[in-house]
């Protein structure tokens, strides 16, 4: 994918990301936990931008996430979003699954990642499962942090 990657480590510079999307759709994905939705209300309360939340569209109890998603409801609530917002904030897990099965498009993906106090990322042992690259090949994972997943121990910080 030819996708421009830029790391922003605030809230202020991630909004005016967001105010710079002209239409469409702007999606927040993540690891569980990592304030994806949080940080979409926020950023979508300061713009006026409606904000979806994959949860909503869960069917509870089923054993697998996407597949558990109401993706018809899902996709007639963004289009009703678009009709009255020329932009729409979307959060959940495994969003590029759920844009494939959905068959959207997004104006502006991001992903939250929670870092510990020391800067390294919190969701290293599930990277490799967000986009289907083995973790030796994503060069955005220092080696010392491909070195320690090799050996199967997470870093305790």
């Amino acid at each position: 994918m030819g996708e421009e990657r830029v790391e922003l480590r605030s809230v202020p510079d991630l909004q005016r990301r967001v105010f710079d999307v002209a239409s469409g759709l702007v999606t927040f994905d993540g690891d569980l936990h990592a304030g994806k939705t949080t940080l979409a209300r926020k950023i979508g309360e300061a713009l006026g931008h409606p904000v979806l939340d994959l949860d909503g569209y869960l069917l509870r109890e089923q054993g697998n996430f996407v597949n558990a998603l109401r993706i018809t409801e899902l996709t007639r609530d963004i289009g009703k979003a678009l009709d009255s917002s020329s932009v729409v904030l979307l959060s959940g897990v495994c969003m590029l699954r759920v844009l494939e099965i959905a068959k959207l498009d997004t104006s502006l993906s991001i992903y939250v990642r929670r870092l510990s106090p020391m800067g390294i990322p919190n969701d290293l042992d599930t990277t490799d499962a967000e986009n289907g690259k083995p973790f030796d090949d994503d060069p955005d994972i220092p080696a010392i942090f491909r070195e320690i997943h090799v050996y199967g121990v997470a870093p305790r910080i």
